[in-house]
């Protein structure tokens, strides 16, 4: 019986240390991500920090979502505001995803997919454009592969104190059902950066396929403008 207890207080303190053990190396962490972000924005910051911090479980197993990001202005001139993120996922005290890119980061899950969605935050005082790109990845077998890499162009406009957004373009390009639908050359998450991403661009552009933005579309939704009513007070 004595040793059983002495057994089972053992197992107690080895789980505490590596429960201890991934808090340090989880600040450490945040620590790294947050000195890569501002190395890689380049802005004059005006504010940090770790902004999001969130476990999930696939399969049984728990990932851990690290996101840090910084704030600044690009120029003193444009005065429009530019944030910079990135992100670790983490999977038994191991990054196995690292990844940088304009705009604040946000991810969703659903099922065995997780998709990583980076805002632009661009503003002028009346109106102004921002892209959204969002990378899924689909779980398989215990891995995480890249299913759909997707762009999208928005125009919003602040009138009357609030904010109307309006999708101007969307360009898909890559999605594994249509580009791989045999699944022969999948994309595993530790490969997916952003010089692959920006081969994935080109390619899918030099076929013709890129939709860019009409801006005889934004003029006329410019002209159109919107209506704001007066309350009496």
């Amino acid at each position: 019986m004595n040793s059983t207890k002495t057994f089972l207080k053992f197992f107690a303190a080895c789980l505490y240390c590596i429960n201890v053990s991934f808090a340090l190396d989880l600040a450490l962490v945040k620590e790294n991500l947050l000195k890569k972000t501002r190395e890689h924005s380049g802005l004059d910051i005006v504010e940090e920090g770790v902004g999001f911090v969130e476990n999930k479980v696939f399969n049984h197993k728990t990932y851990v979502f690290v996101i840090a990001e910084v704030g600044g202005y690009e120029s003193e001139v444009s005065k429009f505001e530019d944030f910079f993120s990135c992100i670790n996922v983490l999977q038994t005290d191991k990054i196995i995803f690292d990844y940088c890119d304009k705009g604040i980061m946000r991810i969703q899950t659903k099922g065995n997919f997780w998709t990583l969605q980076s805002q632009s935050i661009e503003y002028a005082s009346v109106e102004s454009y921002r892209h959204v790109s969002y990378l899924t990845f689909r779980l398989i077998n215990d891995t995480f592969y890249l299913h759909q890499f997707s762009y999208n162009n928005y125009i919003f406009d602040r009138i009357c104190d609030s904010i109307d957004e309006q999708l101007l373009v969307s360009n898909i390009y890559y999605r594994q059902p249509r580009d791989d639908p045999k699944k022969e050359n999948l994309i595993p998450l530790d490969f997916a950066n952003e010089a692959l991403f920006s081969e994935m661009r080109d390619r899918y552009c030099e076929r013709g396929l890129c939709q860019e933005v009409d801006w005889e579309v934004v003029q006329e939704l410019r002209n159109k403008g919107f209506n704001c009513e007066e309350t009496d007070e």
